[in-house]
């Protein structure tokens, strides 16, 4: 086939708008047997336009139905845009920052932190100011709320009334800790791991409500508290520890006692220990709590001496430490358990 002078302008126009195409991505194929591929129709055509495959065959694409049958191709040139020149903008001073100085010197104070504050701040950009707060909660408890947010990596001891506890300070730098209240008047200090010393007292009336038996130890020593409540027997109803504690809401409706064991147990050193509390207005009935202090044989202890602290009310209804020496089996015998009855006074309830 023969092209005329139109058809070589048109197709001249048409291989330049094909090399356009493929810059944008855009691909169109034609198998060997020089069958036709269809391709959407080019962003920078103003017209449809009609693709020469070869000179004997001529396919349109296709096009909006208002489309005029036969349209010129624009320029490639007039298809791309032209970005409009901005206004002039003053170019900044290199070296002359003396009026920068002056304008930041004349912000507000209240606009800028005073000296040193970031020395001050955690890497949280919290300020590193320590808090302890004890608030009376239910139960004849108290909620401890201990803020340390620049104590990295401190161990915190908690004492109350003759009772020892060591917990570790979380990321957050928070420590919050429900706690039996052993008093009316219930103090607390919370001492770092630095030395440094805090303070806070509650008041909680509710306390003298309940009587309370505490086992204090060091981690690895392997002890229990268990407690007994009117005759129970291992593992059912009434059998309190920290395998079955209870929380304090749980055993009010049952008339019996909760147990709560303090302390992480991490760190060296690091102090755990288990109170029990029982009310004594909620039993309802005259019988017998019995305590036992059992201590589990472990690789950590077997062959050693463990020492321990049980706490258990005196003549004057305040909590009186006894301390314990227990010479543990050796090696041999780990998984075994040695039980101590009659260590700490049994608690007998007359009744309402």
């Amino acid at each position: 086939m023969k092209l005329t002078g139109k058809q070589k302008t048109r197709l001249i126009a048409i291989a330049v708008s094909a090399l356009v195409a493929v810059a944008a991505g855009q691909v169109m194929q034609s198998g060997s047997d020089n069958k036709v591929v269809k391709a959407a129709p080019l962003a920078v055509a103003e017209a449809p336009v009609e693709v020469y495959s070869n000179v004997d065959e001529v396919v349109p694409l296709s096009a909006p139905a208002d489309a005029p049958e036969e349209a010129e191709v624009q320029s490639v040139a007039r298809a791309m845009p032209v970005l409009p020149e901005g206004p002039d903008v003053a170019p900044l001073p290199s070296t002359d920052t003396a009026a920068l100085a002056v304008r930041m010197a004349s912000l507000d104070d209240r606009a800028r932190l005073p000296a040193g504050a970031l020395d001050r701040m955690s890497p949280a950009g919290v300020p590193c100011d320590t808090e302890f707060t004890a608030t009376a909660a239910d139960k004849g408890t108290v909620l401890l709320t201990l803020s340390l947010p620049c104590a990295t990596g401190e161990m915190v001891t908690i004492s109350h009334e003759g009772l020892r506890f060591t917990v570790a300070r979380p990321a957050t730098g928070e420590i919050k800790l429900r706690v039996p209240a052993l008093s009316p008047t219930a103090r607390f200090a919370a001492t770092l791991g630095g030395g440094a010393r805090l303070e806070a007292e509650a008041r909680v009336p509710e306390a003298a409500e309940y009587d309370h038996v505490a086992l204090q130890w060091r981690a690895g020593a392997g002890m229990q508290l268990h407690a007994f409540e009117f005759g129970a027997d291992y593992g059912k109803a009434g059998h309190v520890w920290a395998g079955a504690p209870l929380t304090a809401e749980e055993a009010a409706p049952l008339g019996g006692g909760f147990l709560m064991r303090l302390g992480d147990g991490a760190g060296p050193g690091a102090q755990v220990a288990d109170i029990y509390s029982f009310p004594r207005a909620l039993a309802g009935r005259a019988g017998v709590v019995r305590i036992n202090i059992e201590a589990e044989v472990t690789p950590a202890n077997c062959g050693k001496d463990v020492t321990a602290t049980a706490l258990q009310p005196g003549p004057d209804g305040r909590l009186s430490p006894a301390e314990l020496v227990l010479s543990m089996p050796g090696c041999d015998a780990v998984g075994e358990y040695l039980v101590l009855k009659n260590v700490v006074r049994d608690l007998k309830l007359a009744g309402n």
